[in-house]
């Protein structure tokens, strides 16, 4: 979480941008995402390099050892918590449960998809309801990057930006 505030907080100073303002504009003017995505993604590829792996290394008998002892109760990996999380939330607890019946770049390229998906939602729903976006959502559809960012010079970019998420 600290990662993630340091994030948006270098996007809004970068934006010139006030420190209330609503991340979800943030997000949309910037076309950003949030760093969680990515990191969930490594561990992903981490997770997938070591299920897939060669059973003789001692990478994957720690593995296997902590995931028994996960599923057993006895010990709680936050990591290996944290791996059951990112499936469950991403309504794949079956290719948690049996990683080797599926085809790891499906799975990767699956876990990439709802991940961005969930997050494009709540976007989405954050514009429609919070009332800090009510002029926002007018004219605001879509999360990219925003030309004007790009092409204006630095006093009319920081003047637009800040039209544009309703900072006075």
């Amino acid at each position: 979480e600290q990662l993630e505030i340091f994030f948006r907080t270098f996007l809004k100073n970068t934006m010139k941008l006030n420190k209330q303002t609503p991340n979800c504009m943030v997000y949309g003017e910037s076309g950003r995402k949030p760093l969680y995505i990515k990191i969930r993604l490594r561990m992903i590829n981490f997770w997938i390099k070591i299920v897939t792996g060669d059973e003789h290394k001692l990478v994957f008998h720690f593995y296997k050892l902590l995931r028994k002892m996960h599923d057993d109760n006895y010990y709680t990996s936050p990591w290996i918590g944290k791996m059951e999380e990112i499936f469950n939330t991403c309504d794949m607890q079956n290719v948690w449960l049996n990683p080797l019946n599926f085809n790891t770049e499906w799975i990767k390229k699956e876990i990439s998809l709802r991940l961005n998906d969930i997050f494009y939602q709540k976007w989405q729903l954050d514009i429609r309801e919070m009332n800090s976006c009510s002029t926002y959502k007018l004219f605001k559809n879509d999360l990219k990057l925003e030309a004007y960012l790009l092409k204006l010079d630095s006093t009319d970019r920081i003047n637009l930006c800040n039209f544009d998420v309703g900072i006075q």
